[in-house]
């Protein structure tokens, strides 16, 4: 028969050997709950781009605005992506249940600031969500469009600058001929410049362009004007 003491030790060996596998058994499973933990996806908004539909004018309250956002999950996939506006704007997002959204502002001459804010948002495959936000001052933007002109030899031509959106942007003006016409430019350091159409027919256009300089110091830009001369 076996001896109390030899039931006492194998009865503790056993205790201890379950201890030990109870003890392993919760490690490992709170190592498999750490392993599938959830990383949230990511999301930026990126480029802000400004376009203007252009024919033989220019129209500034059908400015265009178009916003993207980059987004990605590394442990799984993105499921949906929502833009919305932080701002008390009353404008209607195009393709806000995607990475990239157009909205039409108006483009209108003011030195305030109308602060337009856009929040994007972005949900991954296990429900996380991830936002980024984005502020866009709608005044703060400068387009120069100069329309085609067709005059009469030997009349009096003014060309005007059309100038919209933050004028205080402009640091100077500076009109020239481009193509060897010999003419007089009155007023060339304005937004209209006037001058006496050749009346040789030697030339059949007076090529302008228009050197603009910024506040900011700022690249000089570089906008041409083409005047048709006919009889």
């Amino acid at each position: 028969m076996m001896c109390i003491n030899c039931k006492k030790y194998i009865l503790r060996l056993i205790t201890l050997t379950n201890m030990f596998i109870l003890s392993l058994g919760l490690s490992l499973s709170g190592c498999g709950e750490n392993s599938t933990e959830n990383t949230p996806p990511t999301v930026k908004i990126g480029d802000v781009n400004l376009f203007y539909f252009v024919t033989d004018t220019l129209d500034p309250s059908k400015r265009t605005i178009e916003a993207v956002a980059d987004a990605d999950d590394i442990d799984g996939s993105i499921s949906s992506i929502n833009w919305s506006i932080l701002s008390h704007h009353p404008i209607e997002l195009i393709g806000s249940d995607t990475k990239t959204i157009q909205f039409t502002a108006p483009l209108i001459n003011s030195e305030e600031i109308d602060l337009f804010v856009l929040e994007v948002e972005a949900t991954d495959n296990q429900g996380s969500i991830t936002t980024d936000t984005v502020e866009i001052d709608l005044n703060d933007d400068l387009i120069i469009f100069i329309p085609l002109i067709s005059a009469k030899r030997g009349e009096e031509i003014e060309v005007n600058a059309l100038i919209f959106g933050r004028e205080s942007k402009v640091s100077e003006l500076n009109w020239s001929v481009s193509n060897g016409v010999e003419v007089t430019l009155l007023d060339a350091n304005t937004d209209t410049v006037t001058f006496l159409a050749p009346n040789s027919s030697t030339f059949s256009t007076v090529n302008l362009e228009l050197e603009v300089s910024f506040m900011d110091g700022s690249e000089n830009r570089i906008f041409n004007a083409y005047v048709t001369l006919h009889d």
